[in-house]
């Protein structure tokens, strides 16, 4: 399935377009009910700008911190030089995606669990960076690697 951005704001649009044709409508019909104007108008403008941030909200999107304990891998991209999107299952069971700093052994590392797991190998992670003297973010104590089987399958 094909989901764009357009498809998934398309009924909030069609709602917020008939509330306004028909606040409109009452407006051209309702003569000299200034209170009404000058409470509706401001009302509708501040409705349609919360309306748009839950309706943005709801959607998700990327926590721009470093996640905690150990996790199963499920996917990453690199989004720009600096930064990299992780999709993982956290030790609570919740799907999360992070927003992290980039680095060639962490690019290396996350690699490696991507061609692991697309075998169906359940990978299992936890990253561990810092920030060098030069500003770039290391992750020397990361590492990613087969899920044990006891875990996997507990008796």
């Amino acid at each position: 399935m094909d989901y764009s951005l357009f498809k998934l704001m398309s009924p909030l649009l069609i709602l917020f377009t008939i509330m306004v044709a028909f606040y409109t409508y009452l407006l051209i019909k309702v003569p000299q009910k200034y209170m009404f104007k000058w409470i509706g108008i401001p009302l509708l403008l501040i409705g349609s700008y919360f309306s748009y941030t839950a309706y943005e909200q709801s959607l998700g999107f990327a926590v721009p911190i470093v996640p905690d304990g150990q996790f199963i891998y499920i996917a990453h991209r690199v989004i720009s030089k600096g930064e990299v999107e992780l999709w993982i299952i956290e030790a609570d069971g919740k799907s999360r995606v992070y927003l992290i700093p980039r680095s060639a052994l962490l690019e290396q590392n996350l690699d490696k669990a991507r061609e692991r797991a697309s075998k169906g190998i359940v990978q299992l992670g936890r990253l561990k960076g810092r920030r060098s003297s030069n500003g770039e973010w290391e992750w020397d104590d990361s590492d990613f690697g087969d899920i044990p089987m006891e875990q996997m399958l507990p008796k």
